[in-house]
């Protein structure tokens, strides 16, 4: 599917050729959000999960001289997703090939590293041993070594914006990368309180006094912040707490850059200061800012220390531009990063010879967006138009395989035995868009309503309808009477 690409010219004294980065988006998977209703459902499905959206071909930078020849998509959906676990996940065999045909048309080699973006882990799926060996990558039927790559994944995990190939691949840094402000070798100072209190979950309030250009407090139990005299005030929420009634409750935050200096720290609730609770001050620990973002990484993590790091960065920048905007640049929060906020990426190479083709083939896992529960619609979107910035692109063939019942297409796909078809001669308008669906169409959103409550809702219908004309009878005899009566009182 995707593959978007930044263009570097540059010859190499080995032979003549052209070195070009290309990246290869496919599906930013998403996650699972909770719709309109809350309400709890015998199979313990919500009625909107989010999944996957894919990416065209892209280029970005100076524009590449190879061409998309042709392009083969083929979702292969053999069963619909539900929650899943390890052993489910084993099993689930629905996927997506993206076939190309690269042409070369100049008369030099062009090495090309191409990025593939397969999305978030959508959060129906309840593992992080996802098993990426069976999805391949192939140029001429050889196999291809790719290395797994990871950003911070801000598209659907955290309701943001469709996955924009040129800004996720902008978060791609080969090494530690600083933003402006924090730097891997950035002293940080992590403080510790404890409030002894009779009274139960009480809060910290702690004054502080700083320049927010060359300190930023870090945490993420922050539940209020304002300004008095001139002095920013920070009420915490408690890591932790020991005890029955009241007790011992934990606090803690950090402090990256300059040292902040510290007026008061007292117990509060409701921001009054709370009487009897006795406050004390634990251990400072000192490290750099690099270390402390790495000590929340689990020991066999997936992910590489600087695709960590570098994640946290943008996860910590994904929220103070929020806070920016109120002028209160002063605070981060702590990156705790789960397998679900990470986009994963295949980052591999391939060289297409001066004048010659190449047949680049890769598969990835398919996770729809699923609306409604019991015969749900599972929803697909594919991204084509940022293929529209490759040198050219001549044709595009779709397939989707699949026992199930396709509607509410973008392309207008022809029905086949077990398989819908779409081709063209040139790269379609807009996306691709398309549900599947088992069974009979739900009729409203969410699954439809109950058969229980469609029964009563007909029988209540029934009995207002009765009651109804009741009334108007009996209403127009009244009135009928009254009329004769008033009339002969008239002639006497």
């Amino acid at each position: 599917m995707p593959a978007l690409m930044r263009c570097k010219g540059k010859e190499t004294d080995m032979k003549k050729g052209r070195i070009f980065i290309v990246a290869a988006g496919l599906f930013a998977a998403g996650a699972l959000m909770p719709a309109i209703s809350t309400e709890a459902y015998a199979n313990s499905a919500p009625p909107y999960w989010e999944g996957t959206d894919g990416s065209g071909i892209v280029v970005s930078g100076a524009q590449c001289p190879v061409e998309v020849e042709h392009e083969t998509l083929t979702f292969r959906v053999p069963q619909l997703p539900t929650f899943m676990e390890q052993d489910d996940l084993k099993n689930y065999r629905s996927e997506v090939t993206a076939k190309y045909i690269f042409y070369n048309p100049t008369d030099l080699d062009v090495k090309m590293k191409l990025l593939f973006p397969f999305g978030c882990a959508p959060s129906y799926i309840y593992s992080d041993e996802e098993d990426f060996t069976r999805y391949t990558i192939t140029a001429d039927g050889a196999p291809v070594e790719f290395t797994l790559r990871h950003t911070f994944c801000r598209t659907a995990a955290y309701g943001g914006s469709s996955f924009d190939v040129d800004e996720e691949m902008g978060q791609l840094f080969d090494g530690f990368r600083e933003d402006g402000f924090f730097a891997p070798d950035m002293p940080v100072r992590e403080y510790r309180y404890t409030v002894n209190s009779t009274e139960e979950r009480p809060d910290l309030k702690i004054l502080f006094e700083f320049n927010p250009q060359k300190t930023k407090i870090i945490g993420s139990s922050v539940s209020y912040s304002n300004i008095e005299n001139g002095r920013l005030a920070l009420t915490l929420r408690h890591d932790s707490v020991y005890g029955g009634s009241g007790g011992v409750y934990d606090f803690s935050f950090a402090a990256a850059g300059e040292n902040p200096v510290i007026y008061s720290a007292e117990a509060v609730r409701g921001g009054e200061k709370l009487g009897g609770a006795e406050v004390s001050q634990g251990k400072r620990a000192e490290t750099t800012f690099r270390n402390y973002i790495l000590a929340r990484r689990g020991a066999d993590s997936a992910v590489s220390e600087s695709d960590w790091y570098n994640a946290a960065l943008d996860y910590m920048e994904y929220y103070r531009s929020s806070s920016r905007r109120r002028g209160e640049d002063f605070y981060a929060l702590t990156p705790y990063l789960t397998p679900y906020d990470f986009t994963r990426w295949y980052e591999y190479e391939l060289t297409v010879s001066a004048g010659g083709r190449a047949v680049n083939e890769v598969t990835a896992p398919l996770y729809p967006t699923i609306d409604g529960r019991g015969n749900s619609d599972y929803r697909y979107t594919y991204y084509l138009s940022p293929a529209r910035k490759w040198a050219d692109f001549r044709g595009i063939d779709v397939a989707v395989e699949t026992p199930y019942n396709l509607t509410d297409s973008s392309l207008d796909f022809t029905k086949g035995e077990g398989v819908y078809t779409f081709s063209r001669g040139s790269l379609p308008m807009g996306e691709l868009t398309f549900t599947l669906y088992e069974g009979n169409r739900n009729s409203s959103y969410g699954g439809g309503l109950s058969e229980e409550l469609i029964s009563a809702l007909v029988i209540a219908g029934v009995i207002v309808v009765l009651c109804a004309a009741v009334a108007i009878v009996f209403g127009v005899r009244h009135f009928r009477r009254g009329r004769k009566r008033g009339g002969g009182e008239e002639k006497k």
